[in-house]
């Protein structure tokens, strides 16, 4: 019968003694990329991330670049496709990872190690933020800039690099 008198037989002698065989000792490092799930048309694609540097402040930022590098990192499970970044602010825009960047995006070297992961990773996590002079007070954010630079960056590789 439900519900049955307390105390019972249970617990049983779990849990074990330390430490197990399971889980594994080694966790998954970060960040978490998986080299076979790469879309058959990656090799087609280029994504420019545009980040927004303007109202982050150093407080937020580490926390605030994670985040993006952890996503700006599941586009490149291996070497395609082609990732630039550009920060911007009220007062303009940094490339800091050019679209064709061959450290990240050189597709002759047959594809990104852990390791070139990893430092594209720590590229990304390691952008400032702060933007706008470091002026908390200025909510200034100057996307068309950075839409304008991107676009830019799209052009040339269309006419000029990739021809």
């Amino acid at each position: 019968k439900d519900p049955t008198a307390d105390p019972t037989a249970d617990p049983t002698s779990d849990p074990t003694a330390d430490p197990t065989t399971d889980p594994t000792s080694n966790p998954t490092e970060s960040p978490i990329a998986c080299p076979d799930c790469i879309c058959k048309d990656d090799w087609e694609s280029d994504f420019i991330l545009l980040i927004d540097t303007g109202c982050v402040s150093d407080s937020e930022c580490g926390d605030y670049t994670e985040g993006i590098a952890e996503l700006a990192s599941t586009f490149k499970p291996r070497m395609a496709p082609r990732v630039g970044v550009v920060t911007f602010d009220g007062t303009g825009t940094i490339t800091q990872i050019p679209i064709n960047d061959t450290r990240f995006n050189d597709f002759k070297s047959g594809g990104l190690s852990v390791h070139d992961r990893k430092d594209f990773y720590d590229e990304v996590r390691g952008l400032e933020c702060n933007g706008n002079g470091g002026d908390p007070t200025i909510k200034q954010a100057n996307l068309v800039s950075a839409i304008d630079r991107a676009m830019e960056m799209f052009e040339y590789e269309e006419t000029v690099y990739l021809p």
